[in-house]
């Protein structure tokens, strides 16, 4: 493609080297989720010392898929653990990950983490 470009001929170029599809205004993904309506903060993470620490691990590398795949073998797990994971798993999915990295430590020394 030569110089000038011409805005129309590049995005044709783009689009068929690239294989790019273009979307219109009234494609574009739904807007995200209200967090007022996002699960609340359950007043202790019921997660042990060794689960804590593969998440963070997981935080840490920015698993997603890992870090979804752990929540959902430590709610299947323990029925305990499942209001802990459904607020985390939100978090993943908003990739919140610094968020779920401060949530991960600050519960780290309660008596539960202990355990």
């Amino acid at each position: 493609m030569g110089k000038p470009v011409i805005e129309s001929e590049l995005i044709a170029t783009l689009e068929r080297h690239l294989g790019l599809e273009w979307l219109a205004t009234g494609d574009a993904l739904p807007p995200p989720a209200d967090p007022d309506l996002a699960p609340p903060r359950p007043p202790l993470l019921a997660l042990g010392e060794d689960d804590r620490a593969d998440l963070m691990r997981l935080v840490q590398m920015g698993h997603v898929r890992g870090l979804h795949t752990a929540l959902d073998r430590l709610a299947a797990a323990s029925p305990a653990a499942a209001a802990t994971c459904t607020w985390l798993r939100g978090m993943v999915a908003r990739f919140e990950l610094d968020n779920l990295r401060n949530a991960l430590a600050e519960d780290a020394d309660t008596p539960l983490a202990r355990s």
